[in-house]
């Protein structure tokens, strides 16, 4: 289990997520590695985009047996988004909806709990009026929550990446923000 100390100055506009993808591979000659355990090595090699906390980054570990995993790991944003993982197409790509729901945990509508796995991702600013297929314009919404944002006089605004603004026909608002995962 990893622990990211989020006091960092590079943590204070990145949510607690992180995105691991873990890869297998064969023993990298001349790869420098971290003793972390007996028997196993951690090696870090500084490839990130220039901004990303230093945690941000392929992580590999060596088992004793010469087998290597290599887990990469990303922010989520919640407060810029740097559209690292947009698709260019109406529907998002495997990363980013793995990303949003991570992010929402739940349907964004504020009393519905439905889980974001089983949720639409949907976006705030339609995609044929130009809206972006992005995390800082996408949000899980339940279906019945979906049909309620394209109801008369409701409305869904995300000023933030992660943070939902509804507003019902009679002018109320309700925001709801990205999970909290405990550190």
């Amino acid at each position: 289990m990893l622990t990211i100390d989020r006091r960092t100055p590079n943590c204070r506009k990145i949510s607690s997520c992180i995105i691991p993808r873990v890869h297998s591979a064969r023993p990298t000659p001349g790869a420098g590695s971290l003793a972390r355990a007996p028997g196993t090595t951690v090696a870090r090699r500084p490839q990130r985009p220039p901004g990303d906390p230093d945690w941000c980054r392929p992580w590999t570990l060596t088992l004793p047996s010469g087998l290597q995993f290599t887990v990469n790991l990303e922010p989520v944003p919640t407060y810029d988004c740097d559209h690292r993982n947009e698709s260019h197409a109406y529907q998002p790509n495997a990363t980013l909806r793995h990303l949003v729901q991570i992010r929402d945990y739940t349907c964004t509508f504020p009393p519905c709990s439905r889980h974001a796995r089983d949720s639409d991702f949907e976006h705030a600013v339609p995609y044929d009026q130009g809206g972006r297929t992005c995390g800082c314009n996408a949000g899980a919404r339940s279906r019945k929550c979906h049909r309620i944002k394209q109801s008369p006089g409701w409305s869904v605004t995300q000023p933030q990446p992660g943070w939902h603004q509804w507003t019902t026909p009679r002018g109320r608002t309700y925001t709801q923000g990205p999970k909290h995962y405990p550190v």
